[in-house]
């Protein structure tokens, strides 16, 4: 999938550039994003003191991004950094983190936008502040990724409300062997331009 995105992102690259050769006024601004991602695979599961059972997932969770667009007629380009982490409460006390840097390209077409892109973590790990997780403190590799991304914004309007779909996969730190975890998640965005 990863060639596909890269000949994807070059193909679109090369329209951007026409577009800006043609006499249009290019626009720039900053950018804010809240998602909410869901997947990943489960890293543990652990029953806590109420009896409820606790998931460890990697990937998903709240995401708070914020970056800079850049736009030209329908194309528009958009680089984010933000923090991806998914807090468990109780006596499990754990998180996910870490750090995506997000390069997106969009094409607008009325209200819908429609844009792929890449993404880089940094720092992934899974913390507990309590003994009850065995992998607490892993440290995962940084890892690239693939976005692929769908939203409707209103006519004048300043953001959208986005679908995206993350292909990601992480692999622990420093272990030789080990397997590589499925980080794939869809998760809904609000994506607000200033």
């Amino acid at each position: 999938m990863k060639l596909l995105t890269y000949a994807i992102l070059m193909l679109t690259t090369a329209i951007f550039s026409l577009e800006m050769i043609s006499a249009q006024a290019m626009e720039t601004g900053k950018v804010f994003i809240i998602g909410l991602d869901s997947g990943g695979e489960n890293l543990e599961a652990v029953k806590i003191s109420n009896g409820e059972t606790v998931h460890a997932n990697v990937n998903s969770g709240v995401f708070f991004g914020d970056g800079f667009v850049v736009g030209m007629g329908n194309f528009e380009a958009q680089l984010t950094i933000g923090v991806k982490t998914n807090k468990g409460g109780g006596d499990a006390d754990f998180y996910w983190l870490a750090v995506p840097v997000d390069l997106m390209l969009f094409y607008q077409v009325s209200n819908f936008r429609v844009g792929l892109g890449l993404t880089k973590h940094y720092l992934p790990r899974l913390e507990s502040r309590s003994n009850i997780f065995t992998r607490s403190g892993t440290q995962y590799d940084n890892s690239d990724g693939d976005i692929a991304q769908i939203g409707w914004e209103p006519t004048g309007g300043n953001f959208s409300i986005d679908l995206r779909f993350t292909a990601i996969k992480f692999k622990e730190k420093n272990v030789s062997n080990a397997p590589e975890l499925n980080g794939n998640v869809i998760g809904l965005y609000f994506v607000g331009k200033l």
